[in-house]
């Protein structure tokens, strides 16, 4: 209920004849309204008696309103032959403006609506002058009998008017002379709004130059209807679009945007166009973007002006905070939509960024169910992958923090409590009926909500970390041996290539027991990380390559981890007593089948390091790509992945870490096929 709006009262009559809604607008001579805001404006309502009492006025403008507390009066009007008689709401002989009007002189003022002592309604102050007051009331009834209607605003039409709203009620005033304005020419005579040059951001990511563009004229600023006119642009460079000289009707426009762009996730050209709105008000600036806010918050804000009566600029405001309040963001002290900018570094630009992320498939229906979608799509995406895409799109590399409303969204959708400092390496469960993860274990770790997995088969005397793998928020315990720290399952992550237009997964899979157990069986080359997605340390390493990898070898493990060498398997061998019984110790104390003789091949699992027995997988073509075939030895063996080979068998050799349930040693071997999935353990740089 606060409005800023510029002119200084000349005559001031609120004529409200009609009585709409829950709010009355009662005149000076029955409230005590209508002083003046200047010396040479000074409204006096003349009290001289005439023939039987009967009042006089200087003109019709100061005639009060006639409301039914002064049904039947007779009041003169100087110059008028006959008197005027207040009957129906209306002065007989009154010449009404349309749509109750009040004229001002062009001189700035700023005015207010202040609740009443009583609470019973609002005062219009204008520059510290009572100018009106707002009774609350329901069709008719007075304030102390009617529900309570709202505050009051005033908005700017065009070059020459404004509009007073309360409540359901609303009044035009007119300005003496135009309204000025540094980024719009508004024709006060032909109430035009014009444009050498009106330009923009369209964005998703940033639109193509092959995009299309327009603007559309609407004919006023309470219908918002478009009219039959409308103007073409083109885009120029970098989502940035261009019309040139534009003529309206009004102030209020409609722009459009169609086309393919450049998506967040992996920064390549969109594979659909999408179709992008905004509904705008041209008289402050020549310039306005098109974005996923604009085209959300566009039909209710037509809701709200030509259904509910709202001013425009209360409209977008109420409307942006529903949209943002979709995704568990607080819009209210954010400028307005059309302008944000994905490439800005302030909050409302990162919300615009993180919204736009969340809406990757273009497909803007959001509810409870696409919400979770939304989340679970989410929870599976490398966020600093989309922060290095969309940082290459901004000249001077800065952007927003999008990610803490991407966890906030994910957070709220999937029902836990926010990941901050408080519920540090807290666990807690997914409740959303309509998440894939319903019942899952979360962990807040970091800043980052992570995927616990299934795997229950540690030791409960172990004190285990906790780190999530940022490229898919997958969380792993992890478990300090000696001066090493390791992770104390197995590595969970799909490695994938580009092929073509596509990502496929490659070199690596799951067995028919769940992943999220027993972790993924990688080939050499996929655990090295050949293709060089994430380092450049294992680049080439594969079958029958003669590769010189960069020790350490990040391969496939996560930032701030490495595959572990031979040496390095050694001293976890050693920390424990040495090779002989090393597998003993390193064994889980559950799944491992009995030894020949009976007695039970599980492990002590001293140190938390829970090997579960997973064997090792054998690999096949299929369509060129390896995949998973056949598990080999489960229950009673496992094998982990080095980084170093057998060069004297033709490189085709890997030593592997293998434990087995008939022993209690643990070994390494230099005869594991280079094509054969085995586990990986990553360890901390």
């Amino acid at each position: 209920m606060r409005n800023k709006s510029k002119s200084t009262l000349s005559s001031h009559t609120l004529s409200s004849s009609r009585r709409r809604g829950s709010i009355h607008l009662v005149l000076a001579l029955v409230l005590f309204l209508l002083l003046a805001c200047g010396d040479d404006t000074t409204t006096e309502v003349i009290t001289q008696s005439g023939p039987n009492h009967i009042k006089i006025v200087e003109e019709a403008s100061k005639l009060p309103e006639c409301t039914e507390d002064n049904e039947g009066i007779q009041i003169i009007v100087k110059g008028e032959p006959v008197a005027r008689v207040c009957a129906d709401g209306e002065w007989s002989g009154e010449a009404v403006p349309a749509n109750d009007s009040l004229y001002l002189k062009s001189e700035n003022f700023t005015c207010q609506a202040k609740q009443l002592s009583d609470n019973l309604g609002y005062k219009i102050v204008c520059d510290g002058d009572s100018v009106g007051v707002l009774l609350h009331g329901d069709e008719g009834e007075k304030g102390d009998k009617g529900n309570a209607g709202g505050g009051c605003s005033l908005e700017k039409l065009d070059g020459n008017s404004v509009r007073l709203f309360c409540g359901a009620d609303s009044t035009t005033v007119y300005l003496g002379e135009p309204i000025d304005t540094s980024a719009v020419v508004i024709d006060s005579a032909k109430k035009t709004v014009s444009f050498d040059l009106f330009t923009g951001f369209a964005q998703k990511g940033p639109f193509l130059k092959t995009s299309k563009v327009a603007v559309f004229e609407l004919a006023d600023g309470r219908t918002l209807k478009k009219t039959q006119k409308a103007y073409l642009g083109e885009f120029i460079e970098d989502g940035r679009y261009k019309l040139t000289q534009i003529e309206l009707a009004s102030q209020y426009a409609m722009l459009e945007v169609d086309g393919r762009y450049l998506d967040e996730t992996d920064g390549k050209e969109s594979t659909a166009a999408v179709n992008l709105r905004a509904i705008v008000d041209l008289s402050g600036s020549a310039s306005a973007n098109v974005n996923v806010l604009t085209h959300l918050e566009l039909d209710r804000v037509i809701q709200l002006v030509s259904r509910d009566r709202m001013a425009f600029k209360q409209a977008k405001k109420q409307a942006q905070s529903e949209v943002f309040a979709q995704f568990y963001i607080d819009a209210k002290d954010f400028d307005a939509s059309e302008n944000l900018d994905i490439l800005g570094e302030r909050d409302e630009d990162a919300a615009l960024l993180a919204v736009s992320i969340l809406l990757h498939g273009g497909d803007f229906v959001i509810t409870d169910s696409t919400k979770a979608a939304m989340a679970d799509w989410a929870m599976e995406q490398d966020l600093r992958a989309v922060r290095k895409n969309v940082e290459k799109w901004n000249k001077d590399g800065k952007i927003g923090n999008f990610e803490k409303y991407i966890e906030n969204f994910i957070a709220n959708v999937i029902s836990l409590e926010s990941c901050n400092a408080d519920n540090e390496d807290v666990l807690q469960t997914v409740n959303n009926k309509w998440s894939r993860h319903k019942g899952r274990s979360f962990i807040c770790h970091e800043g980052t909500l992570g995927i616990v997995s299934r795997n229950t088969f540690f030791n409960p005397q172990i004190d285990y970390g906790w780190m999530v793998d940022l490229r898919d928020r997958h969380a792993y315990r992890t478990v300090k041996i000696g001066g090493q720290t390791w992770l104390a399952e197995n590595l969970n992550y799909e490695y994938k290539i580009s092929i073509g237009d596509s990502l496929v997964t490659y070199g690596n899979g799951c067995g028919a027991d769940n992943c999220e157990v027993y972790g993924r069986y990688y080939i050499y080359s996929a655990a090295m990380d050949s293709a060089a997605l994430f380092s450049e340390n294992g680049r080439g390493c594969g079958f029958q390559a003669d590769c010189a990898p960069i020790s350490p070898v990040p391969g496939v493990c996560p930032e701030g981890w490495h595959l572990p060498d031979t040496t390095e398997c050694r001293t976890l061998m050693n920390a424990v007593g040495g090779d002989s019984i090393a597998g003993r110790y390193l064994k889980s104390q559950d799944l491992w089948v009995d030894k020949e003789d009976g007695s039970s091949g599980n492990g002590v699992d001293s140190v938390g390091f829970s090997v579960l027995p997973n064997g090792y997988a054998g690999f096949h073509k299929v369509n060129g790509l390896l995949d998973i075939g056949v598990i080999r030895y489960k229950d009673t063996t496992t094998t982990f992945m080095t980084t170093i080979r057998r060069v004297e068998t033709t490189n085709t050799d890997v030593f592997l870490l293998v434990m087995t349930a008939n022993v209690d040693a643990a070994r390494l071997v230099g005869s594991g096929g280079i094509l054969t999935g085995q586990s990986v353990r990553c360890i901390k740089d």
